[in-house]
């Protein structure tokens, strides 16, 4: 005799298809996930996996039935608990997004956490000049270990540049670079023994060849104050503007007036301030 999937044709007796409770799925943290095959094998139906011989356990209608006992189970012996495979590690019902999801019926899908990874040292500013050294340094750590930390250079052509590439398997995980004229992207990745990846937001640097440093012939700035301005252009700065000064009856010395990153100064001339010159502190510093 074939039992169908319906039962009919008997006087006084409901008529209703055999399958998985479906409504069950919003019952269980991020049951959406994995649908009707967080507890049968293959769908709704099926027979049933680790995980739902435990939910069978405590399962009565349609009452709630996720609790602080079931998230603690490790139904499929995979060394996390039900409720760490499904976001909630402490069975109050409330899911936390930043929770990885994974198969609690499943002893080979286990949450996979990526290493925590986060700036110690980032490059200081985003223009640097040619010969200028650029380090950085990050903290990578992972509960199951981390394999290294990758720092990668790519340039405005796009494709990380392998003579800029560092990859650091110890702490402090740092590196230091001369990098060539141009635009470029740093990208820091750290990877854990499991094969978690995490990376931090790319950074990005532009490279300056300095000019020259040029002093430019001053310009009137005011008639009625005979005041004047001095311009220069090139260099990297910050500059150092000095005067023509001469102290009691001694020589001719260079006294400074400004420190500026600035490439002008207005003054107004006298016998002491008609002479002036700018030094590039930033190219003497080198």
């Amino acid at each position: 005799m074939m039992i169908s999937g319906f039962i009919a044709d008997m006087p006084g007796l409901l008529c209703f298809p055999l399958h998985a409770r479906s409504y069950r799925v919003d019952l269980i943290p991020n049951g959406n996930v994995y649908g009707c095959s967080t507890c049968h094998d293959s769908g709704g139906g099926g027979p049933r996996n680790l995980f739902g011989y435990a939910v069978e356990e405590v399962v009565i209608g349609s009452q709630p039935f996720w609790d602080v006992a079931l998230a603690l189970l490790d139904s499929d012996q995979d060394g996390f608990t039900n409720g760490e495979e499904l976001g909630d590690p402490d069975g109050d019902g409330i899911v936390d997004p930043a929770l990885p999801v994974s198969h609690p019926g499943d002893p080979l899908s286990f949450p996979v956490l990526p290493p925590i990874l986060r700036w110690v040292e980032r490059p200081g500013g985003s223009i640097f000049w040619q010969g200028d050294e650029i380090s950085v340094q990050v903290e990578a750590s992972d509960d199951q270990g981390v394999q290294f930390v990758l720092f990668e250079w790519s340039g405005s052509g796009g494709g990380a540049t392998p003579q800029y590439t560092v990859t650091d398997r110890q702490p402090p995980y740092q590196a230091t670079w001369t990098l060539p004229p141009g635009s470029w992207r740093l990208t820091v990745s750290a990877l854990d023994v499991i094969g978690a990846l995490s990376q931090l937001p790319p950074y990005e640097v532009v490279v300056k060849t300095p000019e020259p440093l040029q002093m430019m012939a001053p310009t009137r700035v005011s008639t009625s104050t005979d005041s004047w301005r001095v311009t220069w252009r090139g260099g990297k700065g910050p500059y150092q503007l000095q005067r023509v000064r001469r102290l009691s009856d001694g020589p001719l010395t260079w006294e400074p007036l400004v420190t500026t990153f600035g490439s002008d100064y207005v003054w107004k001339p006298d016998a002491d301030r008609n002479f002036f010159r700018v030094l590039d502190l930033g190219q003497l510093s080198r």
